[in-house]
């Protein structure tokens, strides 16, 4: 699944919403999260405006007034639903990856501008991720920086930042790299600029798609960057790797593997260094294997 996100300022709109089609058709989008639609209600030719394709499934969370609203749109031919928790500050919807099985939680996220309420926000989203089962993804507008790096011209509240990261670090929450651009909001005609909007994963989830494309494309009809996760093909197993007996037979062939082995140093959860490894070994042979071919050439 490819995923993007985005805060709408106001879902209305000719030229926003071919915009955003075009962004669905490009990227190949499967979900898609948007924040502050400005919307008391909706319907499905309001969403059918934003997507290329009638074969969509949608949940909303009602705006209050002109302020907040959130809308998740899937493609259903992809994304089996099942159920939705649905709250002023996020709207996650739980269903199952077709072709795979795996369950997973997609979390769309509004947060609030107060430190006191994000802080309320990050401590239910970390209690739903306790007891719950399968995969996470939160995406969305945070309203808040990990670093000071992630803010210019604005003020750096720390305690609002410690809140974010701890959030992150007990929830065991991971982030992709984002390219094209470092920051994410512009305002005051880009003297004002900060880094609001991401994608968070679980371990899980980085283990299937370690390879996945984060990121912050041009902005036009909102203040804010589109964001895009772009997860690339996975077959949900390791890659296919064949070692044939007259390989063990070959002098030095235990070398390789021995070598990759012990010298291999990883970090994070343990399923995705144990990962990692066997990704490491497995370079190692191909590299002794293509070898001994040149050398039997020869």
């Amino acid at each position: 699944m490819n995923f993007l996100s985005l805060n709408l300022r106001g879902l209305g709109g000719e030229e926003k919403a071919r915009w955003i089609k075009r962004l669905k058709v490009k990227f190949g989008i499967s979900f898609a999260a948007f924040q502050e639609s400005k919307c008391g209600s909706l319907d499905d030719k309001v969403i059918a405006r934003l997507w290329a394709s009638k074969d969509f499934g949608v949940e909303w969370v009602d705006s209050s007034g002109l302020s907040g609203g959130l809308v998740s749109v899937w493609d259903k031919k992809l994304f089996d639903f099942s159920s939705a928790t649905k709250d002023r500050n996020f709207l996650i919807v739980n269903g199952k990856i077709k072709g795979s099985g795996l369950q997973i939680n997609i979390a769309n996220i509004y947060a609030p501008q107060d430190v006191q309420g994000k802080k309320i926000l990050w401590d239910r989203l970390l209690g739903l991720i306790d007891a719950s089962t399968g995969l996470w993804i939160l995406l969305g507008d945070f309203n808040a920086v990990l670093i000071p790096e992630e803010r210019l011209n604005t003020r750096f509240n720390s305690s609002c930042a410690g809140n974010f990261n701890s959030f992150i670090f007990n929830a065991r929450l991971m982030e992709y790299v984002m390219k094209d651009r470092k920051l994410t909001r512009w305002v005051d005609n880009g003297r004002k600029c900060s880094k609001i909007d991401r994608f968070l994963v679980c371990p899980g989830f980085f283990g299937l798609w370690p390879n996945a494309c984060f990121r912050a494309l041009s902005r036009l009809f909102s203040d804010h960057s589109p964001i895009v996760l772009v997860t690339k093909e996975s077959n949900f197993c390791p890659k296919p790797f064949r070692v044939f007996n007259s390989w063990i037979g070959w002098p030095g062939f235990d070398l390789p593997v021995r070598e990759a082995a012990h010298s291999f140093v990883g970090f994070g959860p343990a399923d995705l260094c144990l990962l990692k490894k066997f990704e490491w070994i497995r370079s190692r042979v191909k590299e002794w294997r293509d070898d001994m071919i040149k050398k039997e050439e020869e």
